[in-house]
């Protein structure tokens, strides 16, 4: 099951026995309190804490400043770091963000093979999800990019997001149209 914990302490007390309570033995948390979780998983693993096996991902990998819940991965070199700080760090998997440059998603994607661990999270703007999935992604979080990639229009559609008006530093989203079949 994904999941995004809450970073509140009574998340132990009430969340993780909840699921446990609900059948769920198993979560893939793709972002949340790195601190909380590691202070969580000898519990978890001893059995003192009830709550599925957490599969933890940790901060997002992300551009713009770092802070608890995101790492900024602005430039390659940014982005290799990150890698070896989260993996050092004994998170299972990385989240990408949807905002990560193309370059810093490539040099991700290498590392995180060099290194053995899985990265997942939403399909980058920057980048196609054929690319996401020939560059080893696992998943596709929230169907990011799939919507692009079942159209025939995918190319004129990703020049008309490229060029979608910048405002606040923050770029407008286009509206794309609903997509009525998907080719394969």
């Amino acid at each position: 099951m994904h999941t995004a914990s809450p970073s509140a302490p009574w998340d132990e007390r009430i969340i993780n026995p909840l699921y446990v309570a609900n059948g769920v033995t198993g979560v893939r948390d793709m972002g949340g309190n790195p601190d909380l979780r590691e202070q969580q998983r000898p519990r978890v693993e001893d059995f003192a804490l009830p709550s599925p096996r957490i599969f933890f991902a940790g901060p997002v990998l992300s551009s713009g400043q770092s802070n608890s819940e995101t790492v900024g991965a602005n430039n390659r070199a940014e982005a290799r770091e990150a890698v070896a700080k989260l993996k050092k760090s004994g998170v299972n998997l990385l989240t990408i963000g949807s905002d990560i440059s193309r370059d810093s998603y490539f040099v991700i994607a290498d590392e995180a093979t060099k290194v053995k661990i899985q990265f997942d999270g939403p399909v980058p703007d920057s980048i196609t999800a054929a690319e996401a999935s020939a560059a080893g992604q696992r998943s596709f979080e929230g169907l990011s990019g799939i919507l692009l990639a079942c159209s025939s229009k995918e190319d004129a559609l990703r020049q008309q997001q490229a060029g979608a008006h910048i405002c606040g530093g923050r770029t407008a989203r286009i509206r794309l149209p609903i997509v009525k079949s998907c080719r394969f």
